[in-house]
C-alpha cells in the first residue's frame, strides 16, 4: 500500500512539477513579511452603540468617529495598491520608527488616555462628576537626542521620588532644573521594577528629557458611564467626537438635529482639539458612510479642504479647535 502511495505521488508531483512551483511561490509571496503597511479608506463607528449611560438623554441624530483601515502588506497587497485609487503604501518605520506590533501597544494607551480625556471635557461641561481612580504613565517616545536608557512602553512609577498628575506639572519640575541634572525614573519594564535615568538637555531653547509621555486612566463617573471597545481599535483620533456623543447624551439638547455628525480629532484636558493623521482616508469613509456634517481639527483643514474638493465629497466641512467650538456649531444648526 505504501509503495503504491509513494509512486502515485512521485508521478504527480513529476506531472506537476511546473503548477506545484507557481503554487507555493504565491503562497510564499501571501505570506512572506514585507516592513510596510498600507493606508486605505477608513469606515464610520456609530458611538451610541459604544457609549451607555445611565438614564441617558436620547438623541434624534448620531455621532461617528472616523478611522483609517490599516493592513500589513504582502506582496499581492503591495501590486494590488498600484492599481486601486487612495491604496497607499508606507514603510512602517518611516511612520513612527516603530515596529507594528509596539506602535499598536501604544495606540492603545492613546485610546484609553482619550476616552478618559473625552469623558473629562463632557461631563465637566455638562456639570456632572468624574474621578479618577488610577493612573498609570508610559513612555511612549523616545527622543534620538535624548540622553537617557527610558524605552518605549516603560510605565512610570516615580520621578526623582515624586508622582505627577499633569504633564504640565512634571515640565515645570524640568524647568526647575538645570540642564545636565540628572532625573531618576523608577518605571516597570515588562512587569519588573527597574531604575533608570534621563538627563535634561536642551530641545529648540527649551529644558526637556526628550521623552513623550501618556497616562492610561480608570475613573468613576456619575451618572455612570460604560464604553465599549473593541479589541482591534486603537488611537486616540476620535476624542473629539467621543466627547460629543457623551455631552449629548447627558444633556437634554439633542444637539446632533437628526443628522449623521462625523469627524476627527484628539482632545486634551482643557478641551482642545488636536490633529491627527491620515485625514483623508478617513473624510472618504465618511463619505462612503452618508455623513452631512464633518468636523476637522484646525492642523488639518488645509489639507481637508483639497480632499474634499478633489473628490467632491458632500457633507458639510467645519474646522473647529475646541470642544466649545464643535458644540456652539451643532447649537446653531
Amino acid at each position: 500500500m505504501f509503495n503504491k502511495i509513494y509512486d502515485w505521488l512521485k508521478n504527480f508531483i513529476r506531472n506537476n512539477l511546473k503548477g506545484l512551483i507557481i503554487l507555493i511561490g504565491i503562497i510564499f509571496l501571501c505570506f512572506y513579511k514585507v516592513p510596510y503597511v498600507i493606508y486605505t479608506p477608513g469606515g464610520s463607528i456609530n458611538l451610541n452603540n459604544r457609549v451607555e449611560i445611565t438614564n441617558e438623554n436620547k438623541i434624534s441624530g448620531s455621532y461617528y468617529m472616523n478611522y483609517v483601515s490599516v493592513m500589513k502588506a504582502n506582496v499581492p497587497a503591495i501590486v494590488l495598491s498600484l492599481f486601486v485609487p487612495n491604496w497607499d503604501i508606507y514603510n512602517e518605520e518611516d511612520i513612527t520608527g516603530l515596529d507594528y506590533k509596539t506602535l499598536f501597544k501604544i495606540e492603545q494607551i492613546d485610546l484609553k488616555n482619550s476616552i478618559y480625556l473625552a469623558s473629562l471635557n463632557a461631563y465637566r461641561k455638562a456639570g456632572k462628576t468624574i474621578n479618577v481612580t488610577l493612573e498609570k504613565p508610559y513612555v511612549t517616545l523616545v527622543s534620538e537626542e535624548s540622553k537617557t536608557n527610558l524605552l518605549v512602553l516603560d510605565e512610570i512609577i516615580s520621578i526623582d521620588g515624586k508622582k505627577f498628575t499633569k504633564l504640565s506639572e512634571f515640565q515645570e519640575y524640568i524647568n526647575s532644573l538645570d540642564f545636565d541634572d540628572k532625573v531618576t525614573f523608577v518605571v516597570k519594564e515588562n512587569g519588573k521594577e527597574k531604575e533608570k535615568y534621563a538627563y535634561v538637555i536642551n530641545l529648540e531653547g527649551e529644558k526637556k528629557v526628550g521623552i513623550s509621555i501618556v497616562t492610561e486612566y480608570d475613573f468613576e463617573s456619575d451618572p455612570k458611564l460604560e464604553m465599549k471597545t473593541k479589541a482591534s481599535e486603537a488611537g486616540s483620533s476620535g476624542g473629539l467626537m467621543l466627547s460629543l456623543e457623551i455631552y449629548d447624551k447627558l444633556t437634554s439638547k439633542d444637539l446632533s438635529h437628526g443628522k449623521k455628525v462625523m469627524g476627527t480629532g484628539t482632545i486634551d484636558e482643557d478641551g482642545n482639539v488636536g490633529a491627527i493623521g491620515g485625514v483623508k482616508y478617513k473624510m472618504l469613509g465618511a463619505q462612503k458612510d452618508g455623513a452631512d456634517i464633518f468636523f476637522v481639527p484646525k492642523e488639518n483643514y488645509d489639507e481637508a479642504k483639497k480632499v474634499y474638493k478633489k473628490n467632491n465629497l458632500s457633507f458639510e466641512l467645519v474646522m473647529v479647535e475646541t470642544f466649545d467650538e464643535a458644540i456652539n456649531y451643532l447649537n446653531n444648526l
